[in-house]
């Protein structure tokens, strides 16, 4: 086992967009990645 340092890099990264029933789209990144969300 190793320990990893908060926000590492080794650990991949996430996104995700969430269409709610009203038809708002929200969406949120991982914060150690330097991605951004897009929808429309």
């Amino acid at each position: 086992m190793e320990v990893l340092s908060e926000y590492d890099e080794a650990m991949g990264h996430a996104g995700a967009i969430l269409r709610h029933p009203d038809g708002v789209l929200e969406g949120g990144v991982d914060p150690r990645s330097d991605g951004c969300v897009a929808a429309y």
